[in-house]
């Protein structure tokens, strides 16, 4: 089944000199009878050392009566990744 390239979206992602900042967004599409819907989202934070971007992908298959037939997280999931989303950890290093 043909997926929309999720993974260059998340790559060109850029923090524009902003500490943290959540990407949405959502593709839909038609295969035959079927939507395809795909959902993500990526929360990105900008630590000392490094960038962080951490996405959610999200496939659903609809059927012609709307009815989701398949459902898939896909496989970049990490998870909730606590001390970078923590607003408590953001505000010290950006004063620091």
């Amino acid at each position: 089944m043909r997926l929309i390239d999720v993974e260059a979206k998340l790559d060109a992602l850029f923090f524009d000199d902003i500490l943290a900042q959540r990407t949405i967004s959502i593709d839909m599409y038609q295969i035959g009878s079927e939507i395809v819907i795909t959902a993500w989202q990526c929360n990105m934070a900008r630590l000392k050392t490094t960038d962080l971007k951490l996405p959610t992908v999200l496939r659903f298959v609809l059927d012609d009566t709307g009815i989701v037939t398949d459902a898939e997280l896909m496989e970049n999931f990490k998870g909730s990744q606590g001390i970078p989303c923590s607003q408590s950890y953001l505000n010290r290093i950006r004063t620091a």
